[in-house]
């Protein structure tokens, strides 16, 4: 069912840092289908680990996992034209996927201070097609930033072997942003500056608008349209933009859309493991946090 068009048209757009911002318009063969297949399906509020600002529906659909390996050859290819190192293959690319209906109040979520601005640190590549037509009064589609107290334009956790090596095979620029902009953190601990970042002041700008402040500046932005796919390194910063002003949504004016997360398409074994999390021993008179 979900299928790459085969005449669809390509396009790419280099926004620095070695970020490349890959544009498909037409990219489903029937995206008709796949719409109606989205509407058929359950949704529910964030749970767990699950961050968007809306409905969202874990249901898997037919083509998926071809579907974002074909988009993360697609990268691999601009990446490495004359042949690749081995160990790189889009095979390895399991996708983390849903549909999504964008569905939170901007000004309930300004007012908890909520950042639309984001990194999706633990993947390569994301992925989004617009299933909606966008007739609705206002601006919809992805926006690209620049955090610019810190002069971040992406931004990925790592020690600097696993960092250097997301720089050597996949062409970020990692380091050269951190080595300009290190005078300007406020630690030198790599999550306390994340932490800095997603907590400044969202006042100035709406939520999920074009509006800059002095915190975000933007740096591109793609337009929604109907079956069209933006695709990006998740370690640039990025938001949902949809400044549409609409009494009550529906299946006929809602921000529907297909999202993809894809993980490093080398091997496991190089990637950081997380810390050992079980087989713990019990300890008598030891204070612990509830959980």
């Amino acid at each position: 069912m979900l299928d790459l068009n085969p005449k669809a048209t390509v396009g790419w757009h280099d926004i620095g840092q070695g970020v490349q911002i890959l544009v498909i318009d037409d990219a489903l063969s029937d995206p008709e289908r796949v719409r109606q297949f989205a509407w058929q399906q359950e949704y529910h509020l964030p749970g767990a680990n699950e961050y968007y600002p809306g409905w969202i529906s874990s249901a898997r659909i037919k083509g998926d996992t071809k579907y974002f390996r074909e988009i993360g050859e697609i990268f691999l290819q601009k990446i490495w034209p004359s042949g690749r190192p081995s160990a790189i293959s889009a095979g390895r690319l399991v996708p983390r996927t849903s549909f999504a209906v964008f569905g939170m109040d901007p000004q309930a979520a300004a007012a908890q201070k909520y950042i639309d601005q984001h990194v999706d640190g633990a993947f390569w590549l994301a992925g989004v097609t617009y299933l909606f037509d966008d007739h609705a009064p206002g601006t919809r589609g992805t926006a690209f930033w620049k955090h610019a107290p810190f002069n971040l334009q992406t931004f990925c956790a790592g020690d600097m072997a696993s960092i250097a090596y997301r720089e050597k095979v996949l062409g970020l620029k990692v380091f050269d942003q951190l080595k300009e902009s290190a005078l300007l953190f406020p630690s030198h601990d790599s999550k306390e500056i994340a932490k800095a970042v997603m907590d400044g002041d969202p006042r100035g700008r709406r939520l999920f608008s074009l509006e800059e402040n002095e915190n975000w500046k933007l740096v591109k932005f793609v337009e929604a349209k109907f079956n069209r796919l933006v695709a990006y390194p998740s370690s640039q910063f990025h938001s949902i933009v949809d400044t549409t002003q609409i009494d009550g949504l529906s299946r006929e004016n809602a921000r529907l859309t297909y999202n993809g997360l894809l993980p490093y398409p080398y091997p496991a074994a190089i990637v950081p493991k997380l810390p050992y999390a079980g087989g713990y021993r019990n300890v008598a008179d030891l204070v612990v946090a509830e959980e």
